[in-house]
């Protein structure tokens, strides 16, 4: 009997651990809905696509937390440009969680679709701006799918000195099971070629509830033309507090048709 109560018991902690570190694997390295459009960014630019033109993206996305869970991700992005002012573009992952105690869990990821509006266009004296309505729906698997449906509204702005281009975001995110969330963001890209960029960004995520704790990173990577329609893209990043991710690494492709 102590056997069979020992087993079941070990048994249901596990099974909590491993819930409980997949909860935490959605919604702490992942908490923005921010930068579902830009690789390998998760500060978006305010620039939108020219009307009737589209893009696909296909990437690999592997983030290391600090409590040694591995999440691999490889992310299908999708746009196309409405108006030349009005662009849409998808998300839909598939995710594997292995944490390290517990059951790995694997599956598509909830979808996400991402209007984005030019407010204010780019001239000599003002930067270009832009909105952006992120929302995420409840359609992921059981394992992987957050659950909810939530929603991300962000205010996008961007400068081109030369070759830098600078830009930065604002947004808040309002997430059904976690508190809602302010974003700030910036990045940097600077062009050392016409095929090739390095891009530097910082951006952080603060809950509304001061109980909870920022999640913050920092990332650079480059971009890289091959042609007039291809880009790769590649960047590595790390998070600025202990309870953050240790490591968050992402390659990718974009087609631009």
């Amino acid at each position: 009997f102590k056997t069979i109560t020992l087993g079941v018991f070990k048994n249901l902690m596990n099974k909590i651990i491993s819930a409980h570190l997949i909860i935490l694997s959605l919604i702490m390295p992942q908490l923005t809905l921010a930068g579902i459009e830009s690789r390998p960014n998760n500060v978006d630019d305010a620039y939108v696509m020219d009307k009737g033109t589209a893009y696909l993206a296909f990437g690999y996305l592997y983030v290391k937390d600090s409590d040694s869970t591995h999440n691999y991700s490889i992310p299908l992005n999708a746009g196309y440009g409405l108006t030349d002012s009005l662009e849409i573009t998808l998300e839909l992952p598939y995710t594997k969680i292995d944490p390290e105690n517990g059951r790995s869990e694997k599956g598509m990821g909830d979808l996400a679709i991402r209007p984005e509006l030019v407010i204010l266009k780019e001239s000599d004296s003002v930067p270009q701006m832009s909105t952006a309505l992120v929302i995420k729906f409840d359609s992921g698997s059981n394992e992987i799918g957050s659950g909810t449906t939530d929603y991300g509204l962000f205010l996008n702005a961007s400068k081109v000195f030369d070759k830098i281009q600078l830009n930065g975001n604002v947004g808040y995110s309002f997430l059904e099971d976690a508190d809602d969330s302010i974003f700030l963001g910036a990045s940097i890209e600077y062009s050392i070629s016409d095929s090739m960029t390095l891009i530097g960004e910082a951006w952080t995520e603060m809950p509304m509830d001061s109980n909870d704790d920022d999640v913050a990173e920092i990332l650079g990577g480059v971009t890289y033309d091959i042609s007039d329609t291809v880009t790769l893209d590649f960047g590595i990043g790390t998070g600025l507090h202990k309870e953050d991710i240790d490591l968050r690494f992402t390659m990718g492709a974009t087609y631009n048709f």
